[in-house]
């Protein structure tokens, strides 16, 4: 499972892992400011948006796909993201001077 915690978790950044990079990176200056509990708050509250899961109609599919939402290491997924916000960051500072 190329070192992820569980299954979901793996699955998950296997089919979004792109997307969201690419929202980290958009909006980099913002994540430079969350601490690692902060920023798995916050991939997981984009990752909601991202599939669509609030839309979903009540019932069984919503009930599945929250239960394996609730499985998904999240703060894993944050510390992932961490080196990629900070070279951004240390990118822009060098811009800067």
């Amino acid at each position: 499972m190329n070192n992820w915690s569980n299954q979901e978790t793996w699955n998950f950044m296997l089919w979004h892992g792109d997307n969201i990079e690419a929202h980290i990176e958009e909006y980099v200056d913002h994540f430079a400011t969350l601490d690692e509990d902060e920023l798995a708050d916050d991939i997981e509250e984009f990752s909601y948006k991202l599939v669509g899961l609030n839309s979903t109609p009540i019932g069984f599919v919503r009930d599945a796909a929250a239960v394996t939402f609730h499985s998904i290491n999240f703060r894993q997924i944050a510390r992932h993201y961490q080196p990629i916000i900070d070279t951004a960051m240390t990118n822009a500072e060098i811009e800067i001077r």
